[in-house]
């Protein structure tokens, strides 16, 4: 009777043999090798299941620091956005005695934009400083009860769209 065994590479790399030529051949695993193999496979096994738990551990802390560092960044980038817009806004004697501290908060901006850029790339269009600038003008307006445009109905939508391609064009 002919027996074919499956087994992981792993486990039968140290039966494969060369002959003179180079070529490789699978040696005869005796039933004795394989029990011996499976025995010691199924002992692996409770050590492997361990070590995937604790991988997937670490997967899911992997992601929540992500999901946390991308937080932080976009904190820095939004306080760091009202802080430059309001010396921006100071009378222009005062906001000269602030260029330090502003040229301090563009490179903070910058370093947390690049952070951003590596984290999350997908969504880097937000954190633009036109995009942001939008967020924060659109938040005035809300702050000052200025009522919003409100949803666009399918038409609007669609037309919308058509002057954008127009414009783009």
């Amino acid at each position: 009777m002919n027996y074919t065994y499956v087994v992981p590479y792993e486990t039968w790399q140290p039966f494969v043999e060369a002959d003179e030529r180079g070529s490789t051949s699978v040696a005869a695993l005796s039933g004795l090798d394989v029990r011996k193999e499976a025995a010691r496979i199924s002992r692996a096994i409770p050590e492997m299941s361990r070590k995937a738990d604790s991988l997937r551990d670490l997967q899911e802390r992997s992601a929540q620091v992500k999901a946390d560092l991308i937080d932080v960044a976009g904190q820095i980038i939004r306080v760091s956005d009202r802080l430059i817009d309001a010396i921006h806004a100071l009378p222009p004697e005062q906001a000269a005695e602030q260029a330090e501290i502003l040229g301090e908060l563009e490179q903070g901006r910058k370093l947390a934009f690049e952070r951003m850029a590596h984290l999350n790339p997908d969504q880097l269009w937000f954190w633009t400083e036109e995009w942001q600038a939008g967020e924060r003008a659109v938040d005035r307006d809300i702050a000052a009860g200025v009522p919003g445009e409100g949803p666009m109905t399918g038409e609007e939508f669609l037309a919308a769209l058509d002057a954008m391609r127009a414009e783009s064009a």
